[in-house]
């Protein structure tokens, strides 16, 4: 995953906008990493720390 992709596909994954602390979380550990992979794997981590429901796991978006 491209870093520049990371907030649309976890605001798609979530079905809501990310809140200010949240993006401020994911735009502080992507400027203290290097490399693309880096970043991906340490704005996962920070996203993570805030919101536990952000795993990309199985889900049933259907609430019927």
């Amino acid at each position: 995953m491209k870093p520049s992709k990371f907030v649309p596909y976890y605001e798609r994954l979530l079905g809501r906008t990310l809140g200010p602390d949240e993006l401020d979380a994911i735009a502080k550990a992507r400027g203290d990493s290097i490399g693309k992979r880096d970043a991906v794997k340490s704005m996962r981590a920070a996203l993570l720390e805030l919101v536990p429901d952000a795993h990309a796991s199985y889900r049933n978006l259907d609430p019927a």
